[in-house]
């Protein structure tokens, strides 16, 4: 189990350097999970809501108000950060559950995967055509957003990006479920292994 706990710690931390205890650390990233995860409802929400609202010609919520090049201008730091954040406050969920453990197990198929997950990720982080392409696509919508927001929505260009958002949005989601559903199948494999051994 020591050697799991380790491979969990060498999971890079979107907060650098890990000073603070286990727990500390736990909470922190929960009130990041929570503030990040209402603003990117907000945002998704307000964005679905504007498109049905345009078809059936209600003028409540219009994606061309400047409140929305707001609205997806947080979303969109929060929504670059939520992966990292969840995943590591996951990882630390479990972490904290082996060292109250007593029980060991063989692991070592377990180990290899969450280590091969982990490297997974540091190299989706690290790959440059992935971080360029999406660094570019944000920082264009960032742009756009901020250009929406001062020109107290007369952005020409804004009109065309309700679908582009949107797909972003829903690509974000598709790709933390897969992501998630694999991290979560082998934190539940070894927690069973550990409880029935």
């Amino acid at each position: 189990m020591q050697e799991r706990i380790q491979i969990i710690d060498a999971f890079r931390s979107v907060f650098g350097a890990r000073r603070k205890s286990v727990e500390t650390r736990q909470r922190y990233l929960w009130w990041h999970l929570l503030a990040s995860g209402f603003i990117i409802s907000v945002a998704l929400f307000a964005s679905v809501t504007s498109v049905f609202m345009e078809l059936s010609g209600a003028s409540r919520l219009v994606w061309e108000d400047e409140s929305m090049g707001l609205i997806v201008l947080l979303s969109l730091g929060s929504l670059m950060r939520w992966n990292p954040i969840f995943f590591e406050w996951r990882l630390l969920k479990h972490r904290q559950w082996l060292t109250n453990e007593t029980t060991a197990a063989d692991l070592r198929l377990e180990n290899q995967a969450l280590q091969g997950w982990i490297l997974h990720q540091q190299s989706l982080l690290n790959n440059r055509l992935t971080k360029v392409g999406l660094l570019t696509t944000i920082s264009v919508l960032m742009i756009l957003s901020i250009w929406q927001l001062f020109s107290e929505g007369n952005n020409p260009v804004w009109s065309y990006l309700q679908t582009p958002v949107i797909l972003l949005y829903l690509f974000a989601v598709l790709f933390f479920l897969r992501e998630y559903r694999s991290l979560q199948r082998n934190l539940l494999a070894a927690e069973e292994k550990i409880k029935t051994s």
